[in-house]
C-alpha cells in the first residue's frame, strides 16, 4: 500500500513539473497606433513620424495666467549664440517667445529673456526666464525643454503675467 501511495505521489509530482505550452495563435497583433500617448513601432517620437504616423511637428505650450496655451506653429533659429524658439497660436490669438543666450546645453539656465504678446495685443517682456533644456543635439539643430517666467507689460497701466508649465518639443534651429 505504501508503495501504491508512493507511485501516485511521485506520478502527481512529475506531471506537475512538465513544461505546460499554451495555444497561441488566436491572440491577435497590437496594432501600432498614432494617437496611443506612447512612442512604439518606427515612431520618431510620440505618435508621430515613421511610416505609419504623419511628420513630428514643433510644439510650444505653457500655462498663462489660467490659460491654457499650445501651438505648432514654431519658429525657431540659432545664430550669433543667440537661440531663439517662438510659437503664435490662433485661437485665441497669442505669442511666447524665447531668447536663450549662449551655446544650449542640457541643463537649466535663469535670468534668460521671455516675452508674451496676449490677445489685446500687450506685450509683456522679462528678464527672469527659466529655461531648462532636456535634449539638445547641436550639430543636428534640435532641443526640448521646460521654461517659466513672469512678465510685465510695456506699455501703462502695468500689468503682469504668469507663464508655467512651459513645454518645447522637436525645435529645430
Amino acid at each position: 500500500m505504501r508503495l501504491f501511495v508512493f507511485a501516485i505521489i511521485l506520478s502527481i509530482s512529475i506531471s506537475s513539473c512538465q513544461k505546460q505550452t499554451a495555444e497561441t495563435t488566436d491572440i491577435p497583433d497590437i496594432a501600432v497606433g498614432c494617437n496611443d500617448g506612447i512612442q512604439n513601432g518606427d515612431e520618431q517620437d510620440i505618435d508621430c513620424g515613421g511610416t505609419e504616423c504623419g511628420p513630428c511637428t514643433p510644439l510650444i505650450s505653457a500655462t498663462v495666467d489660467a490659460d491654457t496655451f499650445s501651438t505648432s506653429n514654431v519658429t525657431s533659429s540659432y545664430n550669433n549664440n543667440v537661440l531663439f524658439i517662438s510659437g503664435t497660436r490662433d485661437n485665441p490669438y497669442g505669442t511666447i517667445s524665447l531668447n536663450f543666450i549662449g551655446t544650449p546645453t542640457i541643463g537649466t539656465f535663469t535670468n534668460k529673456q521671455g516675452l508674451y504678446l496676449g490677445s489685446n495685443g500687450v506685450q509683456y517682456t522679462s528678464s527672469n526666464a527659466t529655461i531648462s533644456f532636456s535634449k539638445v543635439n547641436l550639430s543636428a539643430g534640435n532641443a526640448e525643454g521646460t521654461f517659466s517666467f513672469t512678465a510685465l507689460s510695456t506699455t501703462p497701466p502695468v500689468d503682469s503675467v504668469v507663464i508655467t508649465n512651459g513645454l518645447f518639443r522637436r525645435i529645430s534651429f
